[in-house]
């Protein structure tokens, strides 16, 4: 599940790579960060990431109803019957799921 949230942040712009580290006892995930500007004031591009779906609160979304956060600026990240998606995907593909985070 988290190499796929860090799939769709690498396909929507906020990270710049992705691996995965074969370790013992499980493998470990190393995400490059991305960041903006010149070196004196350089600024990560993820801002904020607010976990939605909690194991003590599920939130789901219908069709309908998938978040954008910021207004469309910012990202959402789905898990429906068809894998773990963004929103924008949700949207267009018509389906709802399980809000897993919102990133900004």
């Amino acid at each position: 599940m988290k190499e796929a949230v860090a799939k769709i942040l690498e396909a929507e712009g906020y990270i710049t790579g992705i691996e995965v580290v074969e370790m013992d006892p499980q493998p470990e995930l190393k995400i490059q960060l991305k960041y903006q500007g010149d070196r004196a004031d350089t600024v990560c591009a993820i801002s904020t990431i607010r976990l939605v779906s909690k194991p003590s609160r599920r939130v789901y979304v219908g069709k309908d109803s998938v978040p954008q956060p910021l207004g469309g600026m910012g990202l959402s990240v789905i898990s429906t019957s068809q894998g773990i998606i963004s929103g924008k995907d949700a949207q267009a593909r018509g389906i709802g799921g399980e809000v897993l985070c919102e990133v900004w």
